[in-house]
């Protein structure tokens, strides 16, 4: 048997395997879920944050480090509210129905 030969199994028997995975579209409790874990990410994530800004002022003022430069904003915790900003616009529009998911 060649590494790239075709499944043996018919393709109406493989879509019933997957079960789940095939469903198409996400339920409201999903959507809360995903949106909660985003909230509680970004949150975990600025206080991650404030944690290493006030270790390296601490760095600092012993004389540890220069710190002549400033901290950089987190790309990260950005695309985050911007991830955010997009799933509450779309949830409102669908509420609403306006815009392109009304």
């Amino acid at each position: 048997m060649t590494p790239f030969a075709p499944n043996s199994v018919p393709i109406d028997e493989a879509t019933e395997a997957v079960g789940d995975a095939t469903r198409v579209g996400m339920t409201r409790r999903d959507f809360f879920r995903n949106s909660g874990m985003l909230v509680v990410g970004i949150i975990y994530h600025g206080l991650f944050m404030l944690g290493l800004r006030e270790e390296r002022a601490n760095l600092k003022s012993i004389g540890l480090i220069y710190g002549r430069s400033k901290f950089p904003p987190s790309l990260v915790l950005i695309v985050a509210l911007l991830l955010l900003i997009v799933g509450v616009v779309a949830a409102v529009s669908m509420v609403l129905h306006a815009g392109p998911y009304g």
